[in-house]
């Protein structure tokens, strides 16, 4: 049931994204940010429906290859740097490298008929990090999503997606006198929620 492994893992957007409701002003876009992993560890397999992957040993690269939102140090990259009159001094960098430990746990099974649960948790830790408080904590990824078959032709889901990373500033918002108003930044946990239907053909 244990096997030695390698994962590598690639992902970011295709489409711009926005600060809804302001649809104008670009907060990410493809490669901005991108997440590249690659790990080696052991993968435990005691069914076929659940893995466990554990790595001592896991290289992460984060790229934001948009200049504008790298000098904003979106994303956890070091920011620009500016003098006291607001001329920037150094640009910021476009890719942050970490090396440290990773958990991957992976759950797939039909739970009932034509309905089925897929989960997938990854966590990473890092051992690198200039701040030797931040090394205390843990990075969280997961994706949960319920796939049911409605007939032969037709599918919904329903899928949701929860982040958590200290190293990234998001908004912080508070209503002051009625108004929606960003107060600041900080470390925050994020969720995501969609409702999808679907329309396949198999040949």
């Amino acid at each position: 049931n244990f096997f030695y492994s390698a994962l590598f893992n690639f992902r970011s957007q295709f489409s711009n994204g926005y600060n809804y409701p302001d649809d104008s002003t670009v907060i990410s876009k493809f490669l901005a940010p991108g997440y590249l992993k690659a790990a080696l560890g052991i993968d435990w397999k005691p069914v076929d429906y659940f893995s466990l992957f554990v790595s001592p040993a896991t290289g992460r690269f984060t790229f934001v290859n948009d200049q504008v939102l790298a000098d904003e140090g979106a994303y956890g990259v070091d920011p620009a740097v500016y003098d006291a009159l607001g001329n920037k001094i150094t640009s910021g960098k476009k890719m942050k490298g970490e090396f440290g430990a990773s958990l991957t746990a992976l759950f797939a099974k039909e739970i009932m008929e034509n309905v089925t649960l897929a989960s997938k948790l990854n966590l990473f830790d890092n051992y690198t990090d200039d701040e030797k408080a931040n090394r205390l904590n843990v990075d969280v990824n997961w994706e949960t999503a319920l796939l049911m078959k409605i007939n032969k032709f037709l599918t919904a889901s329903i899928s949701t997606n929860l982040i958590y990373d200290h190293n990234i500033p998001v908004p912080i918002y508070e209503t002051i006198n009625g108004v929606k108003t960003q107060t600041g930044t900080g470390p925050r946990t994020q969720f995501k929620e969609v409702l999808g239907i679907g329309f396949g053909i198999k040949f």
